[in-house]
Order: structure tokens, then C-alpha cells, then sequence
């Protein structure tokens, strides 16, 4: 799940599934005469090492772009064997299919790049409380573990390091140790976004028995909330 989550961040969900297919199609065809089956071989191999390389410790977007190039070349190799495939199985009009596909695929990315984004204030509400919160307890060092998909990007200040943390708070352990980062920063925010019922601060303390404080939160029509959550270092804990 991991896997699925990090490749399909990173890939528009057509684009990736037809990679997918791509890597399918190449294992059942394995037709080791053609002169393209090691050149692509090799682009099949490094995608997968990449993948389950970078993609099982992802705390950041960045760290599975490497999969967009492999995946290009995949997904044109699909778009080329498929009209063969197609009348293989006698489906008339192959090649029509074919481009007719290929249409729908860059018209639904073209989409998906244009359309215009919903207004959402917590983008711009979130890193003021944020700033606001550091301000006031005179905070310079500062961390932020994003917890979900905010729907949009956040700005904050450059001197804030942010990171994504995938599904599944192990991963916490696995790749950052949490213990070390409260001595390296003075507060450690958390931006968590879940179903207004569902409860992360909970979770969180029963796991680190660590009580995080709310700074922020905003619940949109979906009842989806957005939370903002601030830890604080041993040091500030005891000013």
C-alpha cells in the first residue's frame, strides 16, 4: 500500500496505471528476439529498484520523481503495442481506439493542470497560525510532519523544514526518530487531515505518550478537518 501510495502521488493516476500495464504486458509478450526487450528490460528494473528503494521511506513528494522518466518510456511502449494487441483479439478499429485513448489521457492531464482550484483559506490560515504561534513563544526552529494530503501547497517561511510523512505512523520510526528531532527543534508541529470523527491527537499520545497541543483546525463541507498540532522540545516544555 506504501508502494501504491507513493507511485500514484507522483503519478497522475491514468499515466501511472498505464505504466503499470506497460510493465505487465512487457513480462507476458517477453519476446527476447525484438530489439527493444533489454533496452526496456533495464528501464522495467531501474523503475521497480527506484521504486521500492525511495518509495517505502517517502517523506517527501521529491523522492519518488525519479519513477516519472522510466515510467514515460513504459507508457509508450503500451501505447505501441496495443493496437497490435487489440487486433490480435480482432477488436475492429484498433488504431482509432488507440489514438482516441491517447486524446482522452492528455485531455483528462491537461484538465487535471488547468482547472481551477477551490478556495480553501486553511492553505493561507495554516502557516499564519503557524508563524504566529513561533512568534509569540519566540520560536526559531522549526519542523512540520504533514500528515495527509492538504489539498494545495502551503507556504511557509524558508527557515521551516516540512516533510511529508506517508499512511501509517510506523513510518515515523522507521525514518525519523522522534526523540532526536525534539532536541533539534523547538517545536515540531503536525498538520493532520482526517475525518472530523476520526481523533490523530489520540492515536498520537497513545503511541508517543506525547500530548500535542491544537493551534489550528477547519473542517470543510466534507467534513474533512485539518489540524494543526504543535509539540513542543524538552527545553520550551520547561520555560
Amino acid at each position: 500500500m506504501t508502494f501504491l501510495h507513493g507511485f500514484f502521488l507522483v503519478n497522475f493516476p491514468p499515466f501511472g496505471l498505464i505504466v503499470l500495464a506497460g510493465i505487465l504486458l512487457f513480462f507476458l509478450r517477453n519476446d527476447k528476439s525484438a530489439k527493444w526487450y533489454y533496452p526496456l528490460l533495464f528501464i522495467v528494473i531501474i523503475l521497480v529498484v527506484i521504486s521500492f528503494w525511495r518509495i517505502p521511506v517517502l517523506i517527501d513528494r521529491r523522492y519518488a520523481m525519479p519513477t516519472l522518466v522510466p515510467g514515460i518510456i513504459l507508457s509508450v511502449f503500451v501505447i505501441m503495442l496495443l493496437p497490435g494487441i487489440l487486433k490480435h483479439f480482432n477488436v475492429k478499429y484498433a488504431t482509432a481506439i488507440v489514438r482516441t485513448m491517447i486524446v482522452i489521457l492528455l485531455a483528462a492531464c491537461s484538465a487535471k493542470a488547468m482547472r481551477e482550484q477551490k478556495h480553501k483559506p486553511y492553505l493561507q490560515e495554516i502557516p499564519k497560525a503557524l508563524q504566529k504561534n513561533c512568534d509569540k513563544s519566540n520560536v526559531k526552529k522549526v519542523l512540520v510532519l504533514v500528515f495527509g494530503n492538504p489539498g494545495g501547497h502551503l507556504v511557509f517561511e524558508d527557515t521551516i523544514k516540512v516533510i511529508d510523512i506517508p499512511p501509517g505512523f510506523y513510518l515515523l520510526e522507521n525514518a525519523l526518530d522522534l526523540k532526536i528531532l525534539k532536541n533539534q527543534y523547538q517545536h515540531i508541529y503536525l498538520l493532520c487531515v482526517e475525518h472530523i470523527t476520526e481523533n490523530f491527537c489520540v492515536a498520537w499520545e497513545e503511541k508517543y505518550i506525547d500530548k500535542p497541543e491544537l493551534v489550528y483546525e477547519y473542517v470543510n463541507k466534507k467534513q474533512i478537518a485539518y489540524r494543526l498540532y504543535c509539540i513542543k522540545s524538552p527545553d520550551e516544555l520547561h520555560k
